[in-house]
C-alpha cells in the first residue's frame, strides 16, 4: 500500500448470532477461531463501500462477548471431484454420495473493530482513467459513514462462513 494515504480511522460494533472464521484449506472439520482473521473484517468492510482506490487496514479487534463455541455437523457434496495430477483426469464423484462435515462456530458474538481507511489520490492517474471533478478522498470517508450509519452493504454481510 505504497501510494495509499490513511484518511480516517473508524471504530464500529459487529455482532450476530452465528460466526466462523476458518482456514479455508481445512478438509476435514472446521473450527473457528476465536475472533476474526483480518481479511475476513476486511471482506465485510468492502462489502459495505468499495472503490478502486479505497482500501482498509484492521488495526485492532475487541472481543465483548465471552466466547461460545458450538458444533454442528453439515450434509455436504464434493461437486468438484478430484484431480489425478499424473494423467490430469478429473474424477467425478457420485453426486447422490453426500458427506458430514463436523462445523465448529462461534455463537452470539460481538466484536469491536478499530481500522483505517486509505485513500490512492494517483490510481486515476496511473491507470490513464479521467479525474472527476469532485474526486476527494472526504467523499469516499462521508459515503462509507452513511451506509455504515444506514445499514447498507453491497452484498449480504457474512460473519466468515456465508453457509
Amino acid at each position: 500500500m505504497q501510494n495509499f494515504k490513511p484518511i480516517h480511522k473508524f471504530s464500529v460494533e459487529v455482532s450476530g448470532n452465528f460466526a466462523c472464521f476458518t482456514d479455508p484449506v481445512s478438509k476435514v472439520e472446521r473450527s473457528s477461531y476465536p475472533a476474526p482473521t483480518a481479511g475476513a473484517l476486511e471482506y465485510m468492510m468492502e462489502r459495505i463501500y468499495i472503490h478502486p482506490n479505497v482500501r482498509y487496514c484492521i488495526n485492532k479487534v475487541s472481543i465483548l462477548n465471552p466466547l461460545k463455541f458450538y458444533g454442528m455437523y453439515m450434509n455436504e457434496r464434493n461437486y468438484l471431484g478430484d484431480v489425478n495430477l499424473s494423467t490430469g483426469e478429473v474424477n467425478t464423484p457420485d453426486a447422490d454420495s453426500p458427506f458430514q462435515r463436523m462445523t465448529t462456530y462461534l455463537r452470539d458474538v460481538d466484536y469491536v473493530v478499530d481500522f483505517t481507511m486509505y485513500y490512492d489520490k494517483d490510481y486515476y492517474r496511473r491507470n490513464n482513467l479521467p479525474v472527476h471533478a469532485d474526486e476527494n478522498a472526504i467523499k469516499h470517508v462521508d459515503q462509507f459513514a452513511r451506509r455504515l450509519k444506514k445499514g447498507q452493504s453491497e452484498y449480504n454481510l457474512v460473519l466468515g462462513l456465508s453457509e
